[in-house]
C-alpha cells in the first residue's frame, strides 16, 4: 500500500482499508505491507523527476526507490495486490523472484491524465505531459504484465480494456451504510453544508471554484464546514473569513474521527461535492447519497455514480452560480432526510463483491 496506516478519511486509503477487510473475510493468510506518506524524492541517477517539486511529483518517485520488499516477502506468496502504478518496478522485481506469483493490480484512478492535468497548471504544458507520458507507459505496461486488474469505474475499465486483454474487473467506491440514518437534531443557533476532502488538487481548486467569495452570499445564520486536509490547503483564503453581518462562519476541522464526522454530516444541511476535474470515483459523493442530505456537486464529481444524478434533492450543476443557488436553497428551507434506496447498493459489501468473489475463487481452487 502508498499509504501509511493512519486512519485517515483520505479517499484512497479508505478504499485501500475496505480491500483489506476484503482479504481478511477470504483468507487469514496474508501480510500488508504499508509504504507510508513519506517524502519519495530519490538521488538516483535514473530518475528524470529528482529536480521537480516533490509537492507535484513525490508519488510518482516511488517508481524509483527500492523499498526492499523483495527481501521482506515471503518467497512462498500466492497473490500479490498493490494499490496504483507506483511501486511497480518494485513488483517487477518480485515477480522476477517468483514467476508464478499472480499479480493484481488496484487502480484508484487512470493516473497518467489526472498527473498532466494538475501539472500543467504549475509547471506548464510540456514538463506536464513529459509526466504524463512517462506515467503512461507505466500504466500500459502494468495492464499488460498483471493477471488482474481492479478497475474502481465503468469508463476507466474501458481504458485498461483498450490496452490489453487482460481480465478487467469493476469495484466501485462505497461507502459504510448505517444499520439506521438516526436523525439528530440539528443546532439550534445556525444550519451548515459540509464540504470533506483531502488536499487534493482537483478538490482546492473546486472548492475554490464553486464556493467562491463566501462571505458575499451564504445567508445569514448559516456555516460552511470543511473537513479533512482539504481545509488546511484552504486557510489561507477562507481562515478567519466574516460575512457582510461580521460573523465567522467558516468552521476547518483537519482531523477528525469517525464519531464526529458521522454527527457532522448527520446534523449537516447539504453535502457539497465540489470537484472541478480529476479521475477515478468520489466515495464522498457515496456518502452523501447514503446520508439522506441534499447532495449538491459538480458533474466531475458524479464520476461513477451517473445513474444516481437524477435522485430526490441530488444537485448536479456545472456553473459556480448554480451550485451557489442551490447551496443557499438547502441552508434557508429546512427539509427532512430523504430516503433513497437505490443508493444502499453503495454498501462497501456490495461494490467490493466483485473483488471479494475473485479472490475466494483463487482461494479455493
Amino acid at each position: 500500500m502508498p499509504y501509511a496506516d493512519d486512519g485517515s478519511i483520505h479517499g484512497g486509503k479508505i478504499r485501500a482499508a475496505k480491500i483489506i477487510e476484503i482479504i481478511r473475510k477470504v483468507t487469514h493468510d496474508y501480510e500488508v505491507y504499508y509504504l507510508g506518506d513519506e517524502s519519495y524524492e530519490s538521488s538516483s541517477a535514473q530518475n528524470p523527476l529528482e529536480d521537480m517539486s516533490n509537492h507535484l511529483v513525490g508519488d510518482v518517485q516511488m517508481l524509483y526507490r527500492n523499498f526492499g520488499l523483495a527481501t521482506l516477502i515471503r518467497k512462498n506468496v500466492d497473490i500479490l495486490i498493490f494499490e496504483q502504478p507506483w511501486v511497480w518496478n518494485e513488483v517487477k522485481r518480485l515477480k522476477h523472484m517468483n514467476p508464478n506469483l499472480f499479480l493484481i493490480y488496484s487502480s484508484q484512478n487512470i493516473e497518467w491524465n489526472l498527473k498532466y492535468e494538475i501539472m500543467k497548471k504549475y509547471v506548464g504544458n510540456k514538463t506536464a505531459r513529459n509526466v504524463g507520458e512517462l506515467i503512461y507507459d507505466v500504466e500500459v505496461e502494468i495492464t499488460k504484465s498483471v493477471d488482474l486488474i481492479v478497475a474502481v469505474s465503468h469508463s476507466d475499465a474501458s481504458w485498461f480494456r483498450s490496452q490489453s486483454s487482460t481480465e478487467v474487473i469493476v469495484a466501485t467506491n462505497g461507502t459504510a451504510i448505517p444499520p439506521a440514518m438516526v436523525e439528530m437534531s440539528q443546532a439550534k443557533d445556525f444550519r451548515f453544508a459540509v464540504v470533506i476532502g483531502s488536499a487534493h488538487p482537483p478538490n482546492i481548486e473546486g472548492a475554490l471554484h464553486f464556493l467562491s467569495d463566501p462571505e458575499l452570499w451564504f445567508p445569514k445564520n448559516t456555516r460552511l464546514k470543511i473537513v479533512g486536509s482539504l481545509s488546511s490547503a484552504l486557510r489561507p483564503y477562507f481562515g478567519g473569513l466574516k460575512n457582510r453581518w461580521n460573523q465567522n462562519f467558516v468552521d476547518l476541522a483537519e482531523r477528525v474521527d469517525d464519531l464526529a464526522l458521522t454527527e457532522i454530516i448527520a446534523q449537516s444541511s447539504a453535502i457539497l461535492l465540489p470537484i472541478s476535474y480529476g479521475g477515478g470515483t468520489n466515495l464522498k459523493t457515496a456518502e452523501g447519497l447514503v446520508s439522506g442530505k441534499t447532495v449538491i456537486g459538480s458533474r466531475q464529481s458524479f464520476r461513477g455514480y451517473e445513474k444516481y444524478m437524477n435522485l430526490e434533492r441530488v444537485h448536479v450543476v456545472d456553473r459556480a452560480v448554480d451550485f451557489k443557488s442551490y447551496t443557499i436553497g438547502a441552508l434557508t428551507q429546512p427539509q427532512d432526510n430523504v430516503f433513497r434506496p437505490e443508493a444502499f447498493e453503495l454498501d462497501w459489501n456490495e461494490t467490493l463483491r466483485p473483488l471479494m468473489e475473485k479472490l475466494l475463487g483463487f482461494c479455493n481452487e
